[in-house]
C-alpha cells in the first residue's frame, strides 16, 4: 500500500521507530502471512541484495534470494508466523548482519504476518 492508505496510527508508529532508530544502518519491514512485504523503510541500508530491489510486493524469498524453506532468514519469518520472536546471524551474501523477526498481531491477538529488521551485527 501506498503511504495514504496506511492508516494515521501506523504512520506515527513507524514515524516515531524511524526517528529513534535514525542513526542506525538497518531495514525495516512488515509482510503478511503470505511472506510478501507490504510496508519497508531503510536507515542508511540499500534497499537490494545485488539480484533484486528490495519493494512493496516483493516475497522474502526473492528477497533473500531462496527457494529453501530452511535459510535462515526464511525460517525465521516461518517462526514469527507461529508466533515466535528469533534472532539470526546471517552467512553468506548478508554474513555479518542481524535478522530479528517478530509476528505481527492484530487487536485479537491473531498472527497477521511478521516484522523484520536486518542490521550490522
Amino acid at each position: 500500500p501506498q503511504m495514504d492508505q496506511i492508516s494515521p496510527d501506523l504512520r506515527a508508529a513507524l514515524s516515531l521507530f524511524l526517528l529513534a532508530t535514525e542513526e542506525a544502518s538497518a531495514a525495516f519491514w512488515a509482510m503478511d502471512k503470505d511472506l510478501t512485504i507490504r510496508c519497508i523503510a531503510t536507515m542508511g541500508m540499500p534497499l537490494s541484495n545485488g539480484k533484486v530491489t528490495w519493494e512493496v510486493g516483493r516475497t522474502i524469498f526473492e528477497v533473500f534470494g531462496t527457494t529453501d524453506v530452511r535459510h535462515p532468514a526464511i525460517a525465521a519469518h516461518r517462526e514469527a508466523l507461529d508466533g515466535v520472536e528469533t534472532t539470526a546471524s546471517l552467512d553468506g551474501e548478508f554474513k555479518g548482519m542481524r535478522l530479528r523477526t517478530v509476528p505481527l498481531l492484530d487487536n485479537k491477538d491473531e498472527c497477521i504476518g511478521c516484522v523484520g529488521v536486518l542490521s550490522g551485527e
